[in-house]
C-alpha cells in the first residue's frame, strides 16, 4: 500500500468514531477513509496511484 505523502491523518479510528479522517495538505480538503478518492488514489492498494493525481502532479 502506498499512501500519498501529502495525505495527513486527522483523527478517528477509535471506539466512538471508527472512520478515520484524512486531510490533503495541498488542497486542505478533509476526507474520510471510505471516500472513493482516498480509497483508490490517496491511500490505494496499488503502489503509487497517488502520482496520477493532478493536484499532486502540479504541486
Amino acid at each position: 500500500m502506498a499512501r500519498c505523502p501529502k495525505l495527513d491523518y486527522v483523527g478517528g479510528g477509535g471506539l466512538f468514531n471508527p472512520t478515520k479522517e484524512y486531510e490533503c495538505s495541498l488542497t486542505g480538503v478533509k476526507m474520510y477513509e471510505d471516500d472513493s478518492k482516498v480509497k483508490f488514489v490517496c491511500n490505494s492498494d496499488n503502489s503509487c496511484a497517488y502520482e496520477n493525481c493532478p493536484i499532486y502532479q502540479n504541486r
